[in-house]
């Protein structure tokens, strides 16, 4: 952490964000550019403040819910509700769980036909190595 007269914190670059939330600094500028998040700029180095490092922790929750960097700017620009994380309604939380759902769905048909194709290439294989001829010594 930086110190702005020894007073008070000034904020983390680039560099301390990333590794503190194991993301690269393009994902940061992706954010900025689509701005999701707006970190302090002094000259040409950005800083973060802890409300910036909230809310990219936000960003990165949203994601992991499915929802688009689209719909995550909506989001975090709608008012906050008291009580929630996030201020989503019952019929947003809704249609995401629907969606991810669905994903999951079409996640495990993917699996189970790789599965079967995994057994069939272990059969296939088998079969072929009992039949093909040994070695001449």
């Amino acid at each position: 952490m930086h110190y702005l007269a020894g007073l008070e914190p000034r904020g983390w670059t680039i560099s301390e964000v990333c590794r503190r939330l194991r993301l690269t600094p393009r994902a940061l500028r992706f954010y900025e550019a689509r701005h999701l998040i707006a970190p302090l700029r002094i000259g040409r180095e950005r800083l973060y403040t802890q409300n910036e490092i909230a809310r990219i922790e936000q960003i990165l929750a949203l994601k992991a819910f499915g929802f688009s960097l689209t719909e995550i700017g909506a989001i975090l620009r709608a008012p906050p509700v008291p009580g929630l994380e996030y201020p989503l309604t019952a019929n947003q939380v809704s249609s995401q769980i629907s969606f991810l759902r669905d994903q999951l769905s079409v996640t495990q048909s993917a699996i189970d036909e790789l599965l079967r194709l995994e057994t069939k290439i272990a059969t296939t294989q088998a079969g072929a190595q009992r039949v093909s001829p040994s070695p001449m010594a």
